[in-house]
């Protein structure tokens, strides 16, 4: 089950003067309590919306390039809003939102095996079930300037509830434990780190980073 991880919270400098490069970064650090769990509660959410578990895992300034690494996270951050056309995806569709959310340049574009099939300009899923909403806690989180905009690092635990899957009512309970610091309920499956602005033209969440901790 899930152990209690102490959580150290960096509060970022929220003003800027003059600083360009990472050695010009400052930081304040914050211990109190409402923050933390004000940001548990705000990166449950977060992890949710921007449907962290489909992420995929890669190196800052090396993004992935194929489409088959990005369908099911445009697929999902988008589930609510398929109405008929649940099931299929236009090219420009993948690369409107991979282009949104990613700092990569040109998409090779092709089907996925045993999930996506693709004619050119069309994906369409091959029948199966995706992953429910994610359970994730923040362990860590650091934002720093950088290049005039504000850069959040982020480790969180993504979690099981139990043997389980939550249903509707849970995941209000669960959030609200978290919140709490109550993780009795959580199996942790495995410590991601994330690192992202938010494009403040469009409200983007922009990901420079996604890393998977190994275990020893």
């Amino acid at each position: 089950m899930y152990k209690k991880t102490s959580i150290i919270i960096f509060a970022a400098l929220l003003f800027f003067s003059g600083c360009t490069n990472e050695s010009d970064i400052s930081h304040i650090w914050a211990n109190d309590h409402s923050i933390i769990e004000d940001l548990r509660g705000t990166y449950f959410d977060f992890a949710i919306e921007n449907r962290l578990d489909y992420i995929p895992v890669f190196d800052e300034g090396n993004p992935p390039t194929s489409s088959s690494e990005y369908l099911f996270y445009a697929f999902a951050v988008n589930l609510g809003n398929w109405g008929d056309d649940k099931g299929t995806m236009t090219r420009d569709y993948i690369d409107q939102v991979v282009h949104s959310h990613f700092e990569v340049g040109n998409i090779t574009h092709a089907s996925m095996r045993k999930c996506w099939d693709y004619d050119g300009g069309m994906y369409t899923a091959i029948p199966q079930s995706i992953k429910h909403k994610p359970i994730y806690v923040l362990k860590e989180y650091n934002a720093h300037i950088e290049n005039d905009r504000t850069v959040h690092e982020i480790t969180m635990d993504y979690c099981n509830f139990g043997d389980e899957t939550p249903s509707m009512e849970d995941m209000p309970k669960i959030k609200e434990n978290i919140v709490s610091g109550d993780y009795s309920g959580l199996t942790v499956l495995q410590t991601e780190y994330f690192k992202y602005y938010v494009n403040q033209t469009t409200g983007d969440v922009v990901f420079l980073s996604h890393e998977i901790e190994k275990n020893d």
